[in-house]
């Protein structure tokens, strides 16, 4: 068995036939097989090729196959062997082996050339990255000054929200009915709890620290090997060409990644943070959150005594809804 060199790969079924004649198909077996002289791929819009593998009986397969071999056989003469066939054949005779060394080579120098294709463009994918790398740094910045300028509560209940993956804000309400028994006179209490939802809350997955960070951390790998990285030579060890070829492949996914994590950023800003006051029973936390909601919405500052007004008015809503007693905040 030869050593494969050379690669053809033919995606027309007319280029096909001008090497192996339709009209006179002869056998392929292990006995006659020589060699690979390529391989075919054909698509919908091409007519399949019938394969010529030798079955029991000395009767040709005849299938039509899309994929499959252009092969040599010892008498010089050329034959179609269809992909699936190949199975047919003992694995450790020649032409199993041949086919298996033919695709991995075929595999290797398409591997070669796309990572010498992304040599030639490492100016591009490098300007690439560098804008998904600048769009994170900005989310980053942003994520850190938000959990700054908010209560510490508030800012811990975000981020287990974003862990969990919950984006429903909630409050209890408590409803007490009591009712005095005709009978015995004895008050009875029936306590209920009830679990309202004020809103929810979207794009909590940016505050996804360590997820975010490592992501920063990625793309940044990625410009450093897009800017070292060489032409690659026949040559080349296949191990290292693989490990290339895969990292290189990661890139353009990675960049779409990066863009849709960084919009869910719009799609938090569009949430009411209004809502955020149900995040802490603090009175203080929750007076903080209903300014700093007053001061995004309506650009104005609101006094603490009249957001503490505010919140006691939505409270009291809440209560008059239910009929109930108190509210279980952030609970």
């Amino acid at each position: 068995m030869n050593k494969i060199t050379e690669i053809n790969s033919y995606q027309r079924a007319s280029e096909v036939v001008e090497i192996v004649s339709p009209e006179n198909p002869i056998a392929v077996n292990a006995d006659n097989f020589l060699s690979l002289i390529g391989d075919y791929h054909l698509n919908d819009s091409e007519p399949p090729l019938k394969c010529c593998c030798e079955k029991d009986k000395k009767k040709l397969c005849r299938q039509s196959h899309r994929n499959g071999y252009v092969v040599e056989l010892k008498d010089g003469e050329k034959s179609l062997l269809g992909s699936t066939c190949v199975k047919d054949f003992d694995p450790d005779g020649d032409l199993r082996k041949s086919v298996s060394q033919y695709d991995n080579e075929k595999r290797y120098q398409e591997r070669v050339s796309y990572i010498n294709h992304c040599f030639r463009d490492k100016d591009k994918i490098s300007e690439k990255l560098r804008i998904e790398l600048e769009r994170l740094s900005d989310l980053n910045h942003f994520v850190s000054g938000f959990l700054k300028s908010i209560p510490a509560k508030v800012s811990r209940k975000l981020q287990d929200m974003s862990k969990t993956g919950r984006k429903d804000i909630t409050v209890d309400v408590r409803v007490v009915k009591e009712e005095k028994d005709k009978e015995t006179g004895e008050v009875e209490r029936d306590v209920n709890v009830i679990t309202h939802k004020i809103g929810e809350v979207s794009g909590l997955e940016i505050f996804q620290n360590e997820y975010r960070l490592s992501f920063f951390s990625t793309v940044k790998n990625k410009i450093k090997l897009i800017e070292d990285l060489e032409s690659v030579k026949d040559k080349e060890g296949a191990r290292a060409v693989l490990r290339i070829y895969k990292e290189l492949q990661e890139i353009e996914p990675l960049c779409e990644r990066s863009k849709a994590y960084c919009s869910k950023r719009v799609f938090f800003e569009q949430s009411s943070f209004k809502n955020f006051i149900f995040l802490s029973d603090n009175e203080e936390d929750r007076v903080k959150c209903y300014q700093m909601w007053h001061f995004d919405f309506f650009e104005k500052v609101i006094s603490k005594s009249n957001a503490e007004k505010e919140i006691a008015k939505i409270d009291k809503d809440l209560l008059d809804q239910f009929e109930a007693t108190n509210l279980i905040i952030a609970a």
